[in-house]
């Protein structure tokens, strides 16, 4: 199986070692956000329901910190959702640089040789459909990941902006009529 996928990543030429770190670094980021996400939905949700439980006109202010704490990871999963986002353009460019370092190889072969022997030229196409194949298969699982966690954000905000209207709504007028 590791000889397998050792020669695959062999045929696909030298671009497949950024295709590599780029994937790395964008499920890294995308596994991480998506973790992030999750922690601050089952907070919000908490922090939701302990607000439904309360009593009407109970004015109980919930930890200020922990509202700081859920804004903070929204911010930093927000600046990785543009890193996320470079990630899936970049790594179908470097399959389509690899299609083309395969191309020059091919036209090169044929230039050299003749296109008498098409064993010849089968490797400079292996080599370009290989680094397509990985950038793309890389990319669009990261960029569905990114969507999930777009909307994910979109919710955390909505559930923060309830949380925000009800502690609004439980506060008691000051006096003059002023909240």
């Amino acid at each position: 199986m590791l000889d397998a996928l050792a020669d695959f990543f062999r045929a696909g030429g030298p671009v497949m070692y950024p295709i590599a770190l780029a994937s790395l670094i964008a499920w890294w980021l995308a596994f991480a956000c998506f973790a992030r996400t999750a922690r601050a939905l089952a907070g919000l949700k908490r922090a939701c329901a302990r607000r439904e439980a309360e009593p009407r006109g109970a004015a109980e202010e919930s930890d200020p910190a922990h509202g700081a704490r859920i804004a903070s990871e929204t911010a930093r999963v927000g600046q990785r959702l543009q890193l996320i986002a470079v990630f899936v353009g970049v790594l179908p460019l470097l399959g389509l640089l690899g299609t083309v370092f395969g191309m020059i190889g091919t036209f090169g072969m044929i230039h050299a040789a003749g296109i008498g022997d098409p064993r010849l030229l089968a490797g400079g196409i292996r080599q370009a459909l290989v680094a397509t194949e990985t950038g793309l298969a890389t990319a669009i699982p990261v960029l569905i990941f990114h969507q999930v966690i777009t909307a994910r954000l979109r919710r955390i905000e909505g559930l923060e902006d309830l949380l925000r209207m009800a502690r609004a709504r439980a506060r008691p007028a000051a006096p003059g009529g002023r909240p």
